[in-house]
């Protein structure tokens, strides 16, 4: 009898020290999730989430980059998905947002971690658009403490935007204790309002994919805290602490390494202005090479004798309707060219190459939009006929003489509806606009191969490792400044990210 008891006793002392398990509820307005002190709360009208600490209370929104400036989601288009289980509990959202995207929000918690967690995904603008977005909640702090080289490290928080260094962790006081943020992403400090981005902060994305931002969230006591907390948090394996890696997603097929010249190149730079003798052999001359040359075999062949390389830009996300162009402004956006004669790239020629939009409509191009070009337009490259005159254009061009083409605009693009509305007809259902334009720049890589294996295809397509197997080099635009800003537009976070996950594509040449 004795010996029952004491099995009792040693079983109930077990219980009583085991950490209570989180919970999770739903209502038609929210889901509700709880570990130890903290709650997460998300309102499916919109996307905003509520935590409430021991040490206050913050309301996080989340501010999508669109078309038309800052965007936010809609109410839920589907019932959470809910899960309980002894390691944790879950709840996977998924919300509407304008231009036809949405974002999934995973949340959970885990016994024994005072903190909650979050991971949003939100999916493509496409059409050369950048994707990017934040979360953010009013806090008034003008410093913050994070992990640093030798341990913990305050910050004073004095400009207008403060971007920190990557962390682990960061604690944000308040009057009484105070926010601690675990995070995949960047914690940024703006007057009273802090925020988290992705790391990298943008990204362009194919359809399917999503940038992601992950962090956990819980009220501390101190930095001493914060960190501690941190350090049980990630012992686990979160999904909203993973870093993201492009090149570990995309399984990287790296391809042939690029030309010796072009590897061992010390500068090269763009014209696209007036070619003349006087700008190849007074300007050029102290380039590897140049992008941006005419379409012309003497402009060409007066770069070779001046001992430069030269490739011509070509972009085919986007093409000319001349009839449409006439008829709004009386010229020409692009002029016809000794590698592009009138008919083989307009879409007044050839109007199935227009891509439709969701609503029925020929979708004018973002760059035709924003510089008033009424004839731009995006493309369908499901259609063949478009691809194989696309490569008769680089065909024309290496017969020129040309050293390779630079493609602009590599990048997802926007599908196309035109089948739905019986505009055209796309021979396979299953494949993405996008695909059919990666298979085009596959075939342009190997026809500008077949002149010669010194011959280059170059791609602005904001380094997608991905494309490594069908191009010899990468451009990221506006790397650090661009036309827009007069702050950088990457930090060194970006910077620093962007070097180590390109490392392995650069020492393969």
């Amino acid at each position: 009898m004795v010996r029952s008891l004491t099995v009792i006793t040693f079983v109930a002392l077990a219980a009583a020290s085991a950490p209570a398990a989180p919970t999770l509820d739903a209502t038609s307005d929210s889901v509700t999730i709880s570990s130890g002190t903290q709650t997460l709360t998300v309102h499916l009208a919109d996307g905003t989430l509520r935590l409430d600490t021991p040490y206050g209370s913050y309301d996080l929104t989340v501010n999508i980059n669109s078309r038309s400036g800052w965007v936010h989601p809609g109410r839920a288009a589907v019932p959470p998905k809910l899960y309980r289980g002894k390691d944790s509990v879950a709840a996977l959202i998924t919300f509407p947002v304008p231009d036809d995207r949405t974002m999934t929000l995973h949340i959970d918690a885990y016994p024994g971690i005072d903190a909650v967690f979050a991971k949003s995904g939100v999916t493509g603008l496409f059409g050369s658009r950048h994707d990017y977005y934040f979360w953010s909640w009013n806090q008034k702090t003008d410093n913050c403490t994070l992990e640093g080289a030798n341990g913990p490290e305050t910050i004073k928080v004095e400009s207008k935007q403060t971007r920190l260094p990557y962390s682990d962790w960061v604690y944000l006081p308040d009057k009484t204790g105070g926010l601690a943020v675990m995070t995949s992403g960047i914690v940024g400090l703006m007057p009273g309002r802090p925020f988290i981005n992705a790391l990298p902060r943008w990204r362009f994305l194919r359809p399917g994919e999503t940038l992601d931002i992950g962090f956990g969230l819980a009220g501390a006591a101190d930095a001493s805290e914060a960190a501690a907390l941190s350090k049980l948090a990630r012992a686990k394996a979160i999904p909203a602490l993973k870093r993201f890696s492009a090149a570990k997603q995309a399984n990287v097929d790296y391809g042939l390494p690029a030309p010796d010249w072009l590897r061992n190149a010390d500068m090269f730079n763009g014209w696209y202005g007036k070619w003349t003798a006087d700008m190849i052999n007074d300007w050029m001359k102290c380039f590897s090479l140049i992008v941006g040359v005419p379409a012309s075999k003497s402009a060409i062949e007066k770069a070779h004798e001046a001992g430069l390389r030269v490739i011509v830009y070509v972009n085919y996300m986007e093409l000319q309707n001349s009839e449409v162009q006439m008829a709004a402004k009386g010229r020409l956006y692009r002029q016809p060219d000794e590698a592009a004669p009138a008919d083989l790239l307009d879409l007044a020629k050839h109007p199935d190459w227009t891509c439709i939009d969701s609503e029925g409509n020929p979708r004018r191009s973002d760059w035709g939009i924003s510089q008033d070009i009424a004839g731009l337009f995006a493309t369908c490259f499901h259609q063949a006929d478009l691809r194989q005159n696309a490569l008769t254009h680089v065909c024309n061009i290496m017969n020129l003489g040309a050293d390779g083409v630079f493609i602009d605009n590599a990048v997802p693009v926007r599908e196309c509806y035109g089948p739905k509305f019986g505009k055209h007809v796309h021979p396979d259902a299953a494949e993405t606009n996008t695909d059919a334009y990666e298979l085009l720049q596959r075939e342009i890589y190997k026809l500008v191969k077949t002149f010669g294996s010194d011959k280059i295809v170059m791609q602005n397509s904001g380094i997608a490792p991905s494309h490594w197997a069908y191009c010899d080099a990468q451009m990221w635009e506006g790397f650090a400044f661009d036309s827009k800003h007069g702050e950088p537009v990457n930090d060194w976070p970006e910077l620093d990210c962007a070097a180590q996950e390109h490392a392995e594509a650069v020492r393969r040449g």
